[in-house]
């Protein structure tokens, strides 16, 4: 959770009120979750003061605070700013590493899965597994759940997808190929550099 809080100061010379804004990042991270040693270690590499709870770990350095405000507030309104998809791939393979820390997992094998209700952290983490080198992206819409409270009242929860990510590239092979009857338009693709992204059906490939 992410957010600041305002203190009023009385300026004892005149009748107006002086507003600080003092930033603020609260990680929810309780005794127990896989990201709060990690987070605390990197905390205490980058000489970030922090103090920490059963439940959270808390701080108010104001870069970490602005970083974190690109991301995003909301969970459904997480991206991946710009200049972090621009960062080199061992950068890209660091800030994934946290994000999977919070809202994912990752298996031996070598597959990676998010789970998100924001719709640009789906398309900016598709691009950035791209730019790793990985070999692709598949996006798994999740089902609607409804929730149903002790008074009656339903709730929707927003929509939500699993994108799960492999390291290893899979190239078209004979034998994954078929023949289909098709009666339409054949595009020839031309690209710079030979190189070019192609998404059906939730798929991504390189």
């Amino acid at each position: 959770a992410l957010g600041r809080f305002t203190t009023a100061t009385p300026d004892t010379q005149s009748d107006r009120t002086i507003q600080r804004i003092t930033p603020r990042i609260r990680f929810s991270v309780p005794h127990g979750d896989k990201a709060r040693i990690p987070l605390i270690e990197a905390l205490e590499r980058n000489n970030i003061k922090f103090r920490v709870d059963p439940n959270n770990v808390t701080t108010h350095h104001l870069g970490l605070y602005r970083i974190a405000k690109s991301i995003g507030r909301r969970s459904w309104e997480k991206s991946i700013p710009r200049w972090i998809l621009d960062s080199p791939a061992q950068c890209l393979h660091r800030f994934l590493d946290g994000l999977l820390d919070g809202d994912g997992n990752r298996r031996a094998s070598g597959s990676r899965t998010l789970h998100t209700t924001s719709c640009e952290l789906v398309r900016d983490f598709c691009e950035a597994s791209i730019r790793m080198g990985s070999g692709g992206c598949t996006v798994t819409p999740c089902r609607t759940r409804v929730a149903t409270f002790k008074d009656g009242h339903k709730a929707h929860a927003r929509p939500s997808w699993f994108v799960s990510m492999t390291l290893t590239n899979r190239p078209l092979e004979r034998k994954r190929a078929q023949r289909v009857q098709y009666d339409g338009t054949v595009w020839c693709l031309e690209v710079e550099h030979s190189n070019f992204l192609v998404e059906r059906n939730g798929r991504f490939t390189f």
